[in-house]
């Protein structure tokens, strides 16, 4: 059995749920009672919820990605130094920052990224890049992390930047896996 097919079958039980629970509490007298009103009605809210859950979501990761986006361009255009940055507008800055180097397709993922920060595109190669927003050295941790998250996003090469610097350990083993690193000097 598909997933799709599984997921609208629990959709389909709710409502069998819902209307058998009414037609029960009507039968046993129910339906003059609040409280059979409001459990009607909050059954019901339960199904229609169910039913457009997956429109909602998409309607709020689309009003997601444009306040991401204005985000982007206000930080981008604006002159605030890179220290003084939260990590999350230096993830946006660092996007900005590769469009600005020819990459495309620029992409933010998730904050649950397991390692990869940002998705990019160039010269046919598709880009993980792991973005951090240090104060102190940046270690082999950050490496290992987007060297292991390349198969999970489809990506071909990885890249640490950074608004510090790498540690010698962090620099040999990007070396070593053929890891891009950008600290803070380069941008």
């Amino acid at each position: 059995m598909s997933r799709r097919s599984h997921k609208s079958g629990r959709g389909s039980a709710l409502v069998i749920i819902v209307v058998a629970a009414a037609v029960i509490m009507y039968s046993q007298g129910w339906s003059s009672t609040a409280i059979f009103n409001t459990l009607v009605i909050g059954l019901l809210l339960i199904v229609v919820a169910g039913i457009f859950y997956r429109p909602i979501v998409g309607v709020f990761r689309i009003i997601r990605g444009l306040i991401r986006e204005q985000r982007l361009k206000r930080i981008a255009g604006s002159n605030l130094p890179v220290e003084a940055m939260t990590w999350a507008e230096f993830e946006y800055f660092v996007a900005d920052w590769l469009r600005d180097r020819g990459y495309t397709d620029v992409r933010l993922t998730e904050h649950y990224d397991l390692g990869v920060d940002i998705v990019a595109k160039k010269d046919g190669i598709t880009w993980g890049v792991q973005v951090k927003h240090y104060s102190g050295l940046v270690g082999i941790d950050a490496v290992r992390q987007v060297v292991v998250a390349l198969k999970k996003y489809k990506c071909d090469r990885a890249m640490v930047v950074t608004n510090s610097v790498f540690s010698r350990p962090a620099i040999e083993i990007a070396n070593s896996q053929d890891c891009v690193l950008i600290d803070g000097s380069k941008l």
